[in-house]
Formats: structure tokens, sequence, C-alpha cells
């Protein structure tokens, strides 16, 4: 994206931020934790983070389709952390092990990585470079690259560290005598975090080429401090900095992007936070209310918006904060529900969406509707269709045109015309047991030209001998207007 376009996504407000509404979800669905807490989201919903079981320990948890999968630790040790997850399986984090020494309990942490079931010691896989002690994964990419924070035992300093076929590379500092702690990667290489400088004051980096830069001085950050926690595919980096050169003061939210430093501002508090940014630039975060209470953020085409707005009235669930956004919109993070500390996952929904036409009883004894799943956002590319009752076992499609009718077709109605644009149709679907035609579109391969702006009539056709007549039926009608 032209740095240019970039900005203005960044800083002008759009209908499309303020208008979008969220179904929101515990991400243990099946009530396996206590508390929980995640790190990281990717498309579909699959996370991963930090859950606390019945028994009171801290494990680190994977949520996907099939629930909550509580990850083992290394032998011995006794509580641990999941804080990152590529699209080929490998999850990564630390195993901890706890020791009572006296009346001191402490914490050695080792950098794990889980695969196929199995937890393995990221030491094990080192087969050159410096003798960093590796405390936390923190983040692997999808070629198997993992990134991580550990320790100089001879300077006694924390150093960022990546691991490559073997090789281990010590990422560098800001100052000799600083401290570097690693927050997220991206599959282009480049590693974000936070480095102390020469005079004890935090610096977000960002590491790429070999080479350690300090941000806070590239940006040109006016105050003192400044922190970076993530970093997207186009090198957008977000986190917090000091925008007042008067002292220390309360950091906000910050993104740096091509097109400079930008300040996400606040809703009304003095403090906020970005933890999170997808492909499209959506970022996530926190930030303090005005009566000093923490709500979870999104920025979204310029516009901050407090998610607990986007909540239905009444809702259990207050969002504290939000920690990642996948590239599909949905967005994980923790809040208060019912009394406990909670991991949710927010899925947008389709705004334009809206039914038209009319559609007749089939042989099930009820007239097959038509909705959305996902939302309308051609650049996340997360909306699917589905249509039912139908019978059971029935074929049928989905086809779409650029005008509505509604004439006699078959045991029910056309609702769909061509119009100027053209009429197409999608690939036949069965029904499955539960009477429901399926289908997920690739917004950016589907046979009529899907853009944003663009208004489009969706309806489903299906065979239903049982019926009568003609031997087929169809659902009513859905007008999506698409969102960029």
């Amino acid at each position: 994206m032209r740095a240019a376009s970039l900005l203005a996504t960044l800083l002008c407000a759009t209908d499309v931020a303020l208008a979008q509404k969220f179904e929101i979800r515990l991400l243990d669905t099946y009530g396996q934790l206590t508390l929980d807490a995640p790190r990281r989201v990717a498309r579909g919903g699959a996370a991963v983070g930090l859950g606390v079981i019945p028994s009171g320990d801290n494990l680190p948890v994977a949520w996907d389709a099939n629930g909550t999968n509580v990850l083992a630790l290394l032998p011995g040790h006794e509580m641990g952390d999941a804080l990152g997850f590529n699209g080929s399986g490998l999850v990564v984090g630390s195993s901890s092990d706890v020791v009572v020494v006296g009346p001191l309990i402490k914490v050695y942490d080792h950098a794990a990585l889980w695969q196929g079931g199995q937890v393995i010691d990221v030491r094990s896989l080192v087969h050159g470079g410096p003798p960093l002690e590796l405390k936390w994964a923190v983040d692997v990419d999808t070629a198997g690259v993992i990134v991580g924070t550990g320790r100089d035992t001879s300077a006694q300093r924390l150093r960022g560290w990546r691991l490559e076929n073997g090789l281990l590379t010590d990422l560098g500092v800001v100052a000799a005598t600083g401290g570097v702690t690693v927050a997220d990667a991206n599959d282009a290489g480049q590693i974000v975090g936070t480095a102390e400088d020469g005079s004890g004051w935090d610096h977000a980096f960002l590491w790429q080429n070999g080479s350690l830069g300090d941000l806070h001085v590239s940006g040109g950050v006016p105050g003192l401090a400044s922190q970076a926690f993530a970093v997207n595919e186009s090198g957008i980096v977000v986190g917090t900095a000091e925008f007042d050169p008067g002292g220390p003061v309360y950091e906000r939210a910050a993104a740096w992007t091509p097109a400079g430093l930008v300040d996400l501002g606040l809703i009304a508090g003095e403090q906020s936070w970005a933890f999170g940014v997808n492909a499209q630039g959506d970022i996530v975060g926190g930030a303090l209310t005005p009566n000093l209470s923490n709500t979870a953020v999104l920025w979204r085409g310029g516009s901050l918006i407090d998610l607990n707005t986007k909540l239905p009235p009444n809702s259990p669930w207050w969002l504290m904060a939000a920690r990642a956004v996948a590239d599909d919109g949905r967005i994980v993070g923790e809040g208060s529900y019912q009394g406990s500390l909670r991991a949710f996952l927010l899925e947008p929904l389709c705004e334009s969406c809206a039914r038209f036409c009319l559609s007749r009883p089939n042989s099930t004894g009820q007239a097959a509707r038509i909705s959305a799943s996902g939302w309308e956002s051609v650049a996340a590319n997360d909306f699917g269709l589905l249509a039912g009752p139908v019978p059971h076992g029935a074929v049928g499609l989905f086809f779409y045109g650029g005008a509505k009718t509604q004439v006699p077709f078959g045991n029910g109605l056309r609702c769909v015309a061509p119009g100027s644009a053209g009429l197409f149709r999608l690939p036949a679907q069965t029904a499955g047991a539960t009477g429901v035609l399926s289908q997920r579109l690739d917004l950016g391969q589907s046979p009529g030209v899907i853009a944003p702006g663009a208004t489009w009539h969706f309806q489903a056709w299906y065979r239903d001998p049982a019926g009568g007549g003609a031997g087929f039926d169809l659902s009513d009608g859905l007008l999506v207007q698409f969102l960029p």
C-alpha cells in the first residue's frame, strides 16, 4: 500500500468504522478454564494464549474450532504460556520450572515449541550462535523461524534472538548497557520490540536485514519513551509513545508507518495502547475511559472505537483490552465476563446485508431463507452464504446479479436479475443433515467483480422433487453492499 493511501486509512474517518458491529463469544467454549488471556489470533478465529485450569495452574493453551487444547509442559515444569503460532501448526511460548527456596519462589523460564502434540525445549534446537539463555519464544513465521527474548548471562541483560535452521542470532542493542525485549515478527523477517537506551528509557525498535534500528529516534518521537508491540506484513509497527516533549508523561497508542509516526489518540482518559495490527491496517488495543476503567478499542479508518459500544444491550461482558486482530477482522482480547477475567473472540457481522423478496414453504414445511456469514469487507475476504431449511441431501447453488426482480420461477420466485452487471452462479453444493446450503465466497476470485462499494443481490436455488410442481425452489433474496 502506498504511504499516502495508508496515512489516509489511518487518519480519515469512514462510515465503515462507525457502523461495524460484532458477535462475541468465549474462546473457551466448553468451559475447561477458569481464567484465560489470548495473545494472537488467525483467520477463522484460531488463537493461542494463557489459561488457568480449575487446579489454579497457569498453562499454555490453543483454541480452534474443536475447542480448547491445553498444551503440555516440559518435564518437571509447573506453568507456561503460548505466545505465538503459525499456519503450519507450530506454537511457541514458554514452559516454566517453579522452585521454592525457603521463603522465595523462583521461576525459571524456558523457550518452548509445540509441534504435533509434542513440546520441545527450543535450546535443544540451537546448533550455533551466541550462548544466550532462551527464556521466551514469542513468535514463529511460516518458514519456521522462531524469535524471542533471552538473557546474556555474562552481562545480565535481556537480549532479543532469532533462530533459523539451528543458527541463533543476537539481535543487537540500542545501547550497550540496555536490555532488549522482543514482541512480534512478520513473514518478511522484520522483528519489533522494546530496547533500553543509554539512559534507561524504553525505545521501540525494528530489526531488519541484520540490523536493529531505533524507531524512537528515526520516527521522531517527541517524548522520552516508546514501545513496539506488533508489526504487520507491510511493516506497519504499532505500540505506544510519549508525544509530550516536556518530560515523563503517559504514553499514547502510536503507529510507525511509511508516511511517518501517527498519534492514534485517546478516548477521554490519559492513556491508550496499541497491541495488534492486521494486513488491512486495523489496529486494536486498550484505553482509559473518563472514569479510569480499561476498555478495549479498535482503530479503523482513522476512527477510535470503544468496542464495548459495539456489544448488544445488557451484554454480560466488559471488554478490557483487545490483544490481536486477524486479517479477516476477528479480534481477541480479555474482559470481565460474569465477574471473571475471560478471553473473548469478536467476529464482525455483515451490517449492509438486507433480505428482500419472498420465499415459499418447500417440502420441509418451511420457507428457505438466505443469510450471510462473516462480513462484507473485500479486504478481509471472510464472507459466506447460508440458505435453509432445504430438504436433506438437496443439491443447490447460490447465484447473484446486479438488480432485484420478483417473478415466478419453479415453485418459488426469482428475486435476482442481471441488471447492467450481469448474472453469475457459484458451484453446486449439497445440503447436509441440518438442511442448510453453505458457500464461502473468495471475493478476489468470484466470477462477478465484487469490489468495494458494489451492491450485489444473492439468492439460493435448490432441487425439491418432493415439493411437486417444477421440482425445484428458491430462497428469498439478500442485498449486500461490499465495503473496502
